[in-house]
């Protein structure tokens, strides 16, 4: 999410290079950068009503979609060094979060990426999707 390091940082670089509205989407808006431009979403990848209250959230055009929210360690969940440590339960959640978010994520915020791409005198590039997980 936006929240954490990489999240942030790419918040941030966003914020520097670009002159649009960065969404940025985490559990805890309160932990995002606080720049002009930047608007804090709530967002759990685990939640489909979280999910599906993203586009309404962003609007009708998306033109870059950074999927970095993922979970590596938690607790006393860290990765797993060999298959005797792979616990079902963390392991699930961790598929959950950093596979199957991202999927849900894209899909819901399908139509404001594709916006604008009819062809024709107004047509635009193509959005581009980038999943960055630590799994």
């Amino acid at each position: 999410g936006a929240s954490g390091g990489i999240g942030s940082t790419i918040v941030e670089q966003l914020h520097e290079r670009t002159a649009g509205t960065v969404y940025a989407c985490c559990r805890d808006p309160s932990q995002v950068p606080a720049l002009d431009r930047v608007r804090p979403i709530k967002l759990d990848v685990r939640d489909d009503a979280s999910i599906a209250a993203l586009p309404a959230a962003v609007g009708d055009r998306v033109d870059a979609l950074w999927n970095v929210g993922g979970v590596l360690h938690e607790g006393d969940h860290s990765p797993e060094r060999s298959l005797d440590a792979v616990d079902r339960e963390w392991l699930l959640k961790s598929v959950d979060v950093n596979c199957a978010g991202p999927i849900l994520v894209t899909k819901a915020l399908r139509k404001a990426l594709n916006a604008g791409r009819r062809g024709g005198a107004n047509a635009r590039p193509a959005s581009v999707v980038a999943n960055l997980s630590a799994r």
